[in-house]
């Protein structure tokens, strides 16, 4: 099962999809409420085990808490104005690529090391 969110001033829907992508759960967290501030809807004939209901409400709860401490935190937000999103550079991917084919090619294992005098170290 995956979930998949949809968000706007008011509140974060969640939707849990299955297999199949057909719906499962929608849990709807109000950011704005002091009280009743979420509503777990069951969707479908797959939402009928209590195993499978416990798993989407501590799911639930935990998207919620994840996205609250997220918006609230001053190290979240200034992590994120530093951060630098998107896929490798190509130059920096291959430097890494031939720093692990030099080790390969050396036969040292990663836990390995050379020190000063040149003996391998453990």
């Amino acid at each position: 099962m995956t979930w998949t969110s949809n968000s706007d001033f008011k509140t974060w829907d969640f939707v849990c999809l299955d297999e199949h992508q057909m719906p499962v759960a929608k849990y709807s967290a109000n950011l704005w409420g002091l009280n009743k501030i979420g509503k777990i809807k069951f969707l479908g004939p797959n939402a009928t085990s209590e195993a499978v209901r416990d798993e989407i409400v501590v799911t639930g709860l935990t998207l919620t808490y994840c996205m609250i401490l997220r918006t609230t935190s001053l190290l979240s937000f200034f992590g994120a104005v530093i951060a630098r999103p998107g896929p490798i550079k190509n130059n920096q991917s291959s430097e890494s690529q031939q720093v692990v084919a030099e080790e390969h090619a050396s036969g040292l294992l990663p836990s390995e090391a050379v020190g000063t005098s040149g003996h391998v170290v453990s």
